[in-house]
């Protein structure tokens, strides 16, 4: 029984049990005279209204079925890129990297795929957020990196997908760390391509059309991871079964999830 597999689900309850707390701090310490009605009217006391001029101008207007359609049609491009992005991660990290694992490396197959997880989780945090960032730097710059040919990094996360797949087959990766990499890698792309279809739709729309459409874009998305899992029925068990055929003396680096229900024997098993 190794040390971090029963210390790291205590470091993640003592995180999960903070954060809520720090909550409760943050408030403590508000200034909260300035947030109060009559603060924010003072603020604002030595401003001059005027009254501005009506305009006659129709009610906005429900968009209808025809345009709703033409509008999905102009962003299917972003859709359909992300929906296969999402397909090809979730396949990638849910059914095929859960197959592959390492003898030579000092942790346990479960242990590898808790750091494929933390390490796809962690690069798609920084896809999501890499224009946000620049944005903090240089704000005007972020309209003309938005990168609306989101296809092309979808393809990259479909090979990725073919890669990992051979590798679960044949076994020709020698390094743990050529995984955890890919696992990198294509959380990163997943981010990336969210995050500028989102930022590419005013650009594509109108502005009427605009709200419409950025609830239309996560689609793709939510059909993705949804086609994933019900690929994951038969990716996952084929590719488990050939490894189990092919390597009599190492079953245990097949699967790097444990059949056990109870998150007990799951964590601190000797047996695994």
């Amino acid at each position: 029984m190794t040390v971090w597999a029963c210390v790291s689900p205590m470091i993640t309850l003592t995180i999960t049990g903070v954060i809520p707390l720090s909550l409760l701090l943050f408030y403590y310490l508000l200034d909260k005279e300035r947030v109060k009605s009559r603060q924010v009217a003072d603020t604002y006391g030595h401003a001059h209204y005027r009254p501005l001029n009506e305009k006659n101008e129709d009610p906005p207007r429900a968009l209808t079925w025809g345009e709703k359609c033409s509008s999905v049609g102009r962003i299917m491009p972003l859709i359909v890129a992300l929906f296969v992005a999402y397909v090809a991660q979730y396949v990638t990290i849910q059914a095929v990297f859960t197959t592959i694992a390492f003898t030579n490396v000092p942790f346990k197959p479960r242990d590898q795929y808790v750091l494929y997880i933390l390490l796809n989780s962690g690069g798609e945090l920084l896809g999501r957020s890499y224009l946000s960032i620049i944005a903090c730097v240089s704000p005007q710059i972020v309209s003309r990196i938005v990168f609306k040919h989101t296809w092309v990094l979808s393809l990259v996360q479909v090979a990725i997908m073919v890669l990992a797949s051979c590798e679960s087959w044949f076994r020709f990766i020698e390094s743990v760390a050529v995984v955890m990499s890919l696992s990198f890698i294509i959380g990163v792309l997943s981010g990336i391509i969210f995050v500028n279809s989102v930022c590419a739709v005013p650009e594509i729309v109108e502005p009427r059309f605009r709200e419409f459409s950025l609830g239309v874009i996560s689609i793709g998305e939510s059909l993705g991871a949804l086609l994933a899992s019900f690929i994951g029925f038969f990716v996952e068990p084929a590719l488990r079964r050939h490894c189990e055929n092919t390597k009599d003396s190492h079953k245990s680096m097949c699967f790097t999830r444990n059949d056990k229900s109870q998150w007990r024997q799951t964590v601190c098993s000797k047996d695994f």
